[in-house]
Parts: C-alpha cells; structure tokens; sequence
C-alpha cells in the first residue's frame, strides 16, 4: 500500500459509538465462534471500551496541545502570513510525533486492535480459537466503522462550508461542529 495515499486523520470516538463500537466487537468475535467468554458479556464490553477509550484519549490529548499551539500563532494566521490548515497539519504532525502517536489510519486502527485483543485476552475475559484470526476480525470491526467515518467527513466539511457564517478550519468553534455533525451521523449509521 502507498502509504503516502493513507489518510492522516484521527477518528473521533464519542461514549456513545465507543460503546457500541465494543457491543459490535465483542458479538463478532463471539458469532464467529473466534472468541469463548470466560467473564459475563458487561465486563467484556467494559474492557473493550477502554481499550478503545484510551485511543480516544490520546486523540484528544493531541488535538488539545494542537490547538493550544494553533492559539499561539493566530495572530499571523490573521495577518495571512501563515495558512490555517496547513498550520494545523505541521504543528499536528510535531505534536503526535512527541506522543509517539501514528497519525496514519491504517496505523490507528491496528493499535486499536492490538489493545482490545490483548487487553480482553491477558485479563483473561476470553479465549481465542485462533490469536490470528480473532484479530483479523477485530480490525475488520473497527476498520468497517473508520470507513463509515471516512466516507462522512467530505460531506461533515460541505456542511460546515455551507454555514453563513466563515468558520476556519481548526478553530475552536470548528473542531465542535465537525465532531457534533459526524457524532450525529455515526449514530444513524452504527
């Protein structure tokens, strides 16, 4: 895969898809026969939500200190001397590179994967008929709802493009309505 054509956007998770994020989860591994409970299906879920919690963590953790870099330079982001959005690309860039974090999604959802198949795995919540496959079908899950998430965003952007009012991309006011649109439409789709 070229890994130039891989988009670098961070997915945005709210409680509510998290959680059904991990219910889908769970229910694959388990109608696939891939998975055996060995705790009750809650604290399952549980521990898949917060393996998924703590990628969105991260995630907003990097789009805080973004943000409060981005505030930094506004100024000259105002005056035109620097471009907003390509601003915010170099500084995002810095900011998850200190945090050792992949901005790639393919990345994203690999580590996402690894934390619930391990997590559910070495707190012995389940038992896998096949490690291999059991994550295979765990990223399937997630990449199936990162691609929903995808094919949202042009349409979250022309949204945000068609308001009356001029809101600049990675602004504050921004980064609230393009996360209230796509959570909106992720809970008509997942």
């Amino acid at each position: 895969m070229d890994r130039s054509a891989v988009k670098q956007r961070s997915m945005r998770l709210n409680d509510d898809l998290i959680l059904r994020l991990a219910e889908r989860t769970f229910r694959h591994l388990i109608n696939q026969q891939l998975a055996t409970a060995k705790a009750p299906e809650p604290e399952i879920i549980q521990r898949i939500s917060e393996a998924i919690k703590g990628f969105q963590d991260k995630v907003d953790l990097i789009e805080e200190e973004t943000r409060k870099l981005m505030d930094q330079y506004s100024s000259q982001m105002n005056a035109g001397q620097l471009d907003n959005q390509e601003m915010r690309q170099m500084i995002r860039k810095q900011v998850a590179k200190k945090f050792k974090f992949q901005l790639d999604t393919e990345d994203q959802v690999n580590w996402i994967a690894h934390q619930i198949h391990d997590g559910i795995y070495n707190d012995d919540l389940v038992d896998y008929s096949s490690e291999e496959k059991a994550l295979l079908a765990i990223k399937q899950v997630v990449n199936a709802t990162v691609n929903i998430e995808d094919s949202l965003d042009d349409k979250i952007r022309l949204k945000i493009g068609s308001l009356q009012r001029n809101v600049p991309e990675g602004s504050p006011e921004w980064d609230v309505l393009y996360r209230k649109y796509m959570d909106e439409e992720l809970n008509k789709r997942v």
